[in-house]
């Protein structure tokens, strides 16, 4: 048969009994153990009994629950809390546990089928709080106590009036008195009309935080979870369902004293899980280049306009006597090829449109013939083919972008010449043959 709330109350009070009890206890126990007569083991049981008998009356049932009704109103029961902003913030706690219709669009604490209360205010006291905490049955004290009545306490003591006085005393733990808010506690002023404001006290909601910590905890450390992992990483079936809390991050409460905040953030040894709450990242929809007439346009310059400005740097401080291979070969390993790089890169993931294929028919394709010819490598074409295959196109590329990369580093501060427009036009026309040779047919990416 289940334990019943009277039989548990009962339990839980003994248990803390014995936790008094035990340190004496053992020291009992070695001094019966080292006694050698009579006398020394009725000396040892007689010291213990000394000891123990403080313990014995504080927690005789009916005192300790007279204790724990003088001292309820140190502490509340609450969903939401303030000293997870502050951890000496004073301001009133909420226990919020009526579900309306308001709430029904909203992920809310009240939805939670079966809601964990957690306990504010002097950490000395959440031994109050975890009695009115005690389930059974669907049953608990501070279930009760919101009914208005103590029915499981009826056990302990036959008389109304301590009775009463118990209630009373206990009700107090289930919430503030007073509604208030405190320096230490974040305020809000929210305007409300005429010149009048709210001011708005917002408060952590510790149930919900418990609820989503233990759900990632399952979710990670279950057996049921590690079987699922297990199955997928040996690419074996298993029935389960992965669930996955990805991009998480971990926040500390309390520090070395998590009690002080409250009793769950205790439990939990301060630790809290938030989820990811970051915007998605934009990512640029990939469309072929109608519009552009080249793909060395504004667009490309703003990509590489850190790169271009690392150039000019290097070209402004170059004394005129340094101008030898090795830095020449600096010059093109550091400052040219990562630039061609850029330019190839772009020019890959538009080739890489393969569902688009034969886009630079289109009437509005602005794009000039030497890119088009460059782009469009699966367009089905003969005569189109034909011409991509001649490979005139890449000469005309070469000196296109040789003639545009001057213009974009050109400086009064240095002099540039034919001969560098010659260099960048090779160094272009050797990369872009390389990258003609390895672009993939149709056939491989079919």
């Amino acid at each position: 048969m289940e334990e019943t709330l009277t039989e548990a109350i009962a339990d839980y009070i003994l248990l803390r009994k014995n936790l008094k009890l035990e340190p004496l206890q053992k020291k009992r126990d070695k001094a019966l153990a080292a006694a050698n007569n009579e006398a020394a083991e009725a000396a040892a049981q007689l010291d213990y009994n000394q000891a123990a008998q403080p313990f014995e009356k504080t927690y005789a049932p009916q005192t300790w629950l007279t204790s724990a009704a003088t001292r309820a109103w140190q502490i509340s029961l609450a969903t939401h809390t303030d000293k997870f902003i502050h951890s000496d913030a004073k301001s009133s706690t909420m226990l919020v546990s009526e579900y309306t219709e308001d709430d029904a669009p909203y992920l809310v604490t009240a939805k939670i089928p079966k809601k964990t209360l957690d306990a504010a205010g002097n950490a000395a006291v959440l031994d109050v709080a975890k009695l009115l905490q005690i389930e059974r049955q669907d049953d608990s004290l501070a279930k009760q106590l919101q009914n208005g009545h103590v029915d499981a306490l009826r056990h302990f003591c036959q008389d109304e009036n301590l009775l009463n006085t118990w209630k009373d005393g206990l009700l107090l733990g289930l919430s503030d008195s007073k509604t208030a808010s405190h320096t230490l506690a974040k305020q809000l002023y929210f305007p409300v009309g005429n010149n009048e404001y709210h001011l708005l006290c917002p408060l952590f909601a510790s149930t919900m935080a418990h609820e989503l910590y233990n759900t990632v905890i399952e979710t990670r450390f279950s057996e049921a979870s590690k079987e699922i992992r297990d199955a997928k990483r040996k690419e074996e079936y298993h029935d389960g369902i992965n669930v996955a809390f990805n991009g998480t991050a971990l926040q500390n409460f309390g520090g070395s004293k998590p009690q002080n905040i409250s009793q769950l953030n205790s439990q939990r040894h301060g630790n809290v899980y938030l989820l990811n709450a970051a915007p998605p990242l934009w990512k640029s929809q990939n469309k072929p280049p109608f519009a552009k007439e080249s793909l060395l346009d504004s667009s490309f310059r703003y990509l590489i306009r850190h790169k271009l400005r690392d150039f000019r740097v290097f070209l402004e401080n170059l004394p005129p006597e340094k101008n030898n291979v090795e830095i020449r070969l600096k010059r093109d390993s550091d400052y040219i090829h990562p630039i061609i790089d850029e330019l190839f890169n772009l020019a890959a993931a538009i080739q890489s449109l393969v569902e688009h294929k034969g886009w630079t028919e289109d009437k509005q394709c602005d794009l000039q013939r030497p890119y088009q010819l460059w782009l469009d490598p699966y367009r089905e074409d003969t005569s189109f083919t034909a011409e991509r295959e001649k490979n005139d196109w890449q000469a005309v590329i070469a000196k296109d972008f040789a003639s545009w990369f001057k213009k974009q580093i050109k400086s009064d501060k240095y002099l540039l010449g034919d001969p560098d427009s010659k260099h960048w036009q090779k160094l272009l026309s050797a990369r872009l043959k390389t990258f003609e040779w390895a672009t993939p047919k149709l056939e491989e990416i079919s």
